[in-house]
């Protein structure tokens, strides 16, 4: 994980929505200062505070850990992708179920 890589992509949709650190810190439930070191890729950050982040921003998980075209370029990505090429519909739809039971147990929206 490029935790600088990161804080930018946090900063870029930041900015892009007109939100202040301080309105991002307050709605994703951290501290200005958390929010700001994230930003500048001086620590690497909590798993939560990464949901609620993206959870505000409006903006999926995986671009704004590891970019959209970072994911696509990456071997676990291109595992998935190959491991359920052949699966039916019906395969998918299972599969669905289970990402969205996960997802559930695990707190994430």
């Amino acid at each position: 994980m490029d935790i600088v890589l990161i804080g930018k992509r946090i900063r870029e949709y930041r900015e892009a929505k007109n939100l202040t650190q301080a309105a991002l810190a307050e709605l994703a439930d951290i501290s200005e200062r958390t929010l700001s070191d994230i930003e500048n890729g001086k620590v690497t950050p909590k798993c939560e505070n990464l949901v609620n982040i993206s959870r505000v921003l409006c903006e999926p998980l995986a671009d704004i850990v590891m970019g959209l075209n970072e994911l696509k370029e990456n071997s676990l990505y291109d595992r998935i992708t190959q491991s359920i090429a052949d699966f039916t519909d019906e395969d998918l739809q299972c599969l669905i179920r289970i990402i969205q039971f996960y997802k559930t147990e695990k707190g994430i929206r």
